[in-house]
């Protein structure tokens, strides 16, 4: 019988809204003429928040080593069927909308966005990579999943292969030649979240434990990672974006912290998390579609930032909560939301 610990359901909607207002604050920074002094503050506060993602490919990762007892023999071809095609079906949407109000070609649009990977659901690559890299470790040497050396050799490794990329041209440009796909889907500016994710999947009772316990300690190990981040990083004010090496550690220790309060959270708003990490495949995935039409409303918003984000959000997570009860009628749109909204 499958394990799932509630608090889960806080962490996947906590990460889901930290997206949400990347993105939100990524439109704002690209529709305003901002000086110099505001794109940096800008530039702190969405990377403090960058770890979203890496969090949701944690995230997938602890869910299945916790569960992980044998590998279903359908379970490439059902992440084939529930992840990948509605990767293809809403980026080919997102795809067309911008094709249409652009007055581009489609066909570029769909090789640059949905083939290559240049849009926000680009981390569907490195999810369906995880499933590969699952199926092959759970056959060869399951124990690796569970190993602290692992954890620690990827994080060096992850590291290493993102300070060669940003900082050696011919590594850069050999991977920009030969690899087909965004160069951001490269398996190894990833890795190091793929072996924390099954680690803490691998120990969560032990961790969840230490986890309820020293928040203090988390919030301490927060904010000296993330002023770490900025002392040693390279900054360029314009260029937000977790694949960065300097910003590894921070996402880990950010992701721990989601989960201390998560657990602390349990109880509180029910059934709005439920709805929300019900749909959060989903809100992945659509919002890019509405997020430029919200904020054209939300923007009168702007004198107050708090009413600004808040209503951003919320009218974010409405619209796509909203469209996906009305298709969760239809078992067909589990080709495009998954199965999470069917269960």
């Amino acid at each position: 019988m499958k394990k799932y610990n509630h608090e889960l359901n806080y962490v996947r909607a906590i990460l889901c809204a930290i997206i949400v207002i990347t993105h939100i604050l990524t439109e704002y920074t690209n529709a305003n003429n901002t000086d110099v002094a505001q794109l940096e503050t800008l530039y702190w506060v969405r990377m403090f928040l960058i770890f979203g993602t890496a969090g949701f490919l944690m995230l997938t990762q602890l869910i299945f080593t916790l569960n992980l007892q044998e590998l279903p023999k359908d379970y490439i071809k059902r992440r084939i069927q529930y992840v990948f095609i509605p990767y293809v079906l809403m980026g080919s949407f997102y795809t067309y909308s911008e094709a249409v109000y652009l007055r581009t070609p489609f066909i570029t649009g769909f090789i640059e966005n949905v083939l290559k990977g240049q849009w926000y659901g680009y981390f569907i690559f490195i999810i369906l990579k995880f499933f590969v890299l699952n199926t092959l470790i759970v056959k060869l040497w399951p124990k690796l999943l569970s190993s602290s050396i692992a954890v620690v050799i990827a994080i060096i490794f992850n590291i290493f292969y993102l300070y060669m990329y940003h900082h050696y041209d011919a590594l850069s440009q050999w991977v920009e030649d030969m690899y087909f796909f965004e160069p951001n889907t490269v398996i190894f500016g990833w890795i190091g979240y793929y072996f924390v994710g099954s680690y803490i999947g691998s120990h969560y009772d032990k961790i969840k434990g230490y986890l309820e316990q020293y928040g203090l300690i988390l919030i301490f190990a927060v904010t000296v990672s993330y002023v770490l981040f900025i002392i040693f990083g390279s900054h360029n004010y314009s260029d937000v974006s977790s694949f960065n090496e300097y910003i590894l550690l921070y996402s880990i220790i950010a992701f721990l912290y989601v989960i201390h309060v998560s657990i602390k959270s349990e109880g509180i708003m029910v059934e709005v998390v439920s709805l929300i990490s019900m749909y959060s495949f989903f809100i992945y995935l659509f919002h890019p579609n509405v997020i430029q039409y919200i904020y054209n409303y939300t923007e009168r918003f702007e004198d107050s930032t708090f009413l600004f984000i808040l209503t951003s959000v919320v009218l974010t997570f409405s619209v796509c909560i909203g469209l996906g009860s009305i298709l969760r009628s239809f078992k067909i749109f589990k080709y495009i939301m998954g199965t999470q909204p069917y269960k």
